[in-house]
């Protein structure tokens, strides 16, 4: 009875395992109508990209961060399309992010996040020291 109980579970987990192995290994088909297949698939991963880095230039057309890889510094350029989405204030030397895509050897811009400066507690903007109060004590 043992035995058979033993045999029964390593069946079913065979089953299991076979199945799970099936399910991964098939892509479902695209709305096109065409089946995925894996090089497809790693070519649209593999395009999809981020860049940090301060911002040196920007235009309609274009945007230009500097970006520190290990020691060596260097300059990126990114075309700007009617669908890349800005979060923030471009500002000359603001830190950014860039997300984006290679198409045909060229850097397009998808999203650009301006990450904001950290916050001096004070509510002042950065760099400036809060006034002090020149109350006078009243007289008596």
């Amino acid at each position: 009875m043992n035995k058979r109980i033993w045999v029964l579970l390593t069946a079913v987990f065979f089953l299991l395992a076979c199945t799970c192995w099936a399910a991964q290994t098939t892509a479902p088909a695209k709305a096109t109508g065409k089946a995925a297949t894996p090089s497809t698939k790693a070519t649209e991963k593999a395009k999809a990209h981020q860049a940090t880095g301060k911002l040196v230039a920007t235009s309609d057309t274009s945007l230009v961060i500097a970006k520190a890889v290990g020691k060596k510094k260097s300059e990126w350029t990114f075309a700007r399309t009617a669908e890349t989405k800005v979060q923030g204030n471009l500002a000359k030397d603001a830190k950014v992010i860039v997300y984006y895509d290679e198409e045909n050897g060229k850097k397009i811009a998808r999203r650009v996040k301006v990450l904001e400066p950290k916050s001096t507690g004070t509510g002042e903007a950065p760099g400036t020291a809060p006034e002090k109060s020149k109350a006078t004590k009243p007289k008596t």
